[in-house]
């Protein structure tokens, strides 16, 4: 029996999430967040084609990926903290992005 088509559609979005998420935390990492990297990532994220097991997932990494943007282009500590609090929690409540 092969793989269901929503099976395989899961396992690659975690698959390319998982990159994201690590592209991200380097990003981190190294303190070297520019408003044209976070861009480049949220586009890499808006360009995958999400299950529905993820939407929700989805949607908060997407909004934290807005909030730095705002924080970086304009300087608002608020929205930087709003970020990293949706990042944190993403990370929480699914442990495979670290994995």
């Amino acid at each position: 029996t092969g793989a269901k088509p929503d099976n395989a559609l899961e396992i690659n979005y975690q698959a390319k999430a998982k990159q994201i998420y690590s592209d991200y935390e380097k990003l981190d990492r190294d303190n070297n967040f520019t408003v044209g990297k976070i861009n480049e990532l949220k586009n890499k994220l808006l360009d995958l084609k999400v299950p529905a097991k993820f939407k929700q997932l989805h949607i908060q990494f997407v909004l934290a990926l807005i909030k730095m943007e705002n924080y970086l282009s304009q300087k608002d500590e608020q929205a930087k903290s709003d970020g990293t609090r949706l990042i944190s929690q993403l990370k929480a409540d699914y442990g495979w992005l670290n994995n």
